[in-house]
């Protein structure tokens, strides 16, 4: 019965739902380029859509026809100009568990001003959507399956 006891112990005390996730997160390049690619692409770039489903909005006509110039997508805010605020997304855990996404907001538009994106089209252009958390959750809970088994056998 002690040995049953110690093995429960030990195994408790390895499966941590944020230390689970913790390196899952930051070890698998996999999972780290999901996350970004889900919010990204898919949300940002072909949906327009922030994590709460809303649409950013539109360009303005002036924007509108120096994306059509440039030969980029302008039929809704992409918030993709250079790809610098797409190349700056970096996920990690937090100290709750939770999978975030820190970034850099502040870029240079195509007119040379400074642009907080957050504090202009809202925080949660960042972040996932229920959706995409699912994609998300069907790739992690294997990877959580085959580490919780790696360490407890």
């Amino acid at each position: 019965m002690d040995k049953l006891l110690n093995f429960l112990n030990k195994a408790k005390s390895k499966l941590n739902e944020r230390l689970i996730l913790l390196h899952i997160v930051s070890k698998d390049r996999d999972v780290l380029d999901l996350i970004i690619n889900l919010n990204t692409e898919d949300q940002l770039y072909k949906d327009g859509i922030r994590s709460d489903g809303s649409k950013i909005g539109t360009y303005s006509n002036l924007t509108i026809e120096f994306k059509k110039i440039k030969g980029q997508k302008y039929d809704h805010i992409t918030l993709k100009d250079t790809g610098d605020f797409y190349d700056s997304f970096k996920p990690f855990v937090d100290s709750n568990g939770d999978i975030e996404i820190n970034t850099d907001p502040i870029k240079i538009d195509v007119f040379g001003d400074k642009t907080n994106l957050i504090e202009k089209y809202g925080s949660n252009i960042v972040g996932l959507t229920s959706e995409n958390i699912d994609k998300l959750n069907k790739v992690l809970i294997p990877k959580i399956r085959k580490y919780v088994l790696e360490q407890v056998f």
